[in-house]
């Protein structure tokens, strides 16, 4: 059995924004606009779960490019944060019963911090809110 390579394989609904026509990831993310990508991204996601796909989306949060991008510190204040970026996150969170399980991080920095260490992001904001 041939198995795909990891750079074919898509696991679920990008939720990042178009911040910069140059991301190595816009073809797979929905709009420039975090209310649009919210929607589109819920509606794809309601539709899996209602086949019985467990969906996750990705990436969280910030995710600006593709090369190196381990090594990106992504620069944002808490408004433009929570007003643009994870607009287009929560629609597919909070589906209720067809709402996402699951969330894939990214791999860049949120400020200095790597945003899978991101305490504001990852537990205040994803669990606690």
């Amino acid at each position: 059995m041939r198995r795909a390579s990891s750079s074919s394989q898509t696991f679920a609904p990008s939720m990042n924004i178009h911040r910069t026509p140059f991301s190595g990831r816009n073809f797979e993310c929905y709009s420039e606009d975090g209310f649009l990508s919210g929607r589109f991204g819920a509606a794809a996601v309601h539709g899996a779960r209602s086949k019985g796909v467990i969906t996750f989306v990705k990436h969280f949060a910030l995710n600006d490019q593709e090369t190196m991008r381990i090594t990106v510190s992504t620069l944002s204040n808490e408004q433009a944060i929570r007003e643009m970026y994870l607009a287009a996150f929560e629609p597919s969170v909070l589906g209720g019963d067809e709402g996402t399980l699951g969330i894939m991080l990214s791999m860049n920095r949120v400020s200095l911090v790597w945003s899978g260490d991101h305490r504001g992001l990852v537990t205040n904001v994803v669990r606690g809110e």
